[in-house]
């Protein structure tokens, strides 16, 4: 433990697994540095995994959690009964095209502007749209897709892109969009 520092983020790169099937190693976020060992999360008691070796994440908070809530939502759905047909190798197919099922709804919420029929507190392109996450970080999960890190590099590659520039868009032949 002596080279964390107190809170800094870790994760443990054994690839073992934990008596409630929380996933240790690869991308997955396990814990926090504390001066009594790795915490899985702020409730969680404290333990000092002698045999196991961990890193530091060097991933901003909001792509941790991205890969945190990929793994959630797709444990969400395991057990409600969405992947009983995970085997079949039209799975993944399937669960694109329910993404832009997703998509579509919300374009025809906004082309209609409506407001959602479950949630009507909300404008239906919202919820649309978090529904099109929510399958998104779902196939994720079932994929062992990191997705926040992916989104991490992604965007610092982008940021770099002379096409995302604003001056080179608004030339002729640039990106309008």
């Amino acid at each position: 433990m002596a080279k964390f520092k107190v809170g800094d983020l870790v994760r443990c790169i054994n690839n073992e697994y934990l008596e409630d099937d929380l996933v240790l190693g690869g991308e997955y976020v396990v814990g926090f540095a504390d001066e009594n060992g790795i915490s899985i999360d702020p409730s969680a008691d404290y333990y000092d995994w002698f045999n196991y070796r961990f890193e530091l994440v060097d991933l901003p908070m909001k792509y941790v959690c991205v890969n945190e809530l990929c793994q959630m939502i797709h444990a969400s759905n395991v057990k409600a009964g969405w992947w009983d047909a995970a085997n079949n190798a039209l799975v993944v197919p399937t669960k694109l095209a329910l993404v832009h099922s997703e998509i579509s709804e919300a374009l025809e919420s906004h082309r209609k502007n409506t407001k959602d029929d479950k949630l009507p507190q909300y404008d239906g392109i919202a919820v649309e749209l978090a529904d099109a996450v929510i399958r998104i970080f779902d196939l994720a999960g079932f994929l062992g897709i990191p997705l926040g890190t992916i989104m991490a590099e992604k965007e610092a590659f982008n940021a770099k892109r002379e096409d995302h520039k604003v001056e080179n868009r608004a030339k002729p032949q640039g990106k309008r969009y």
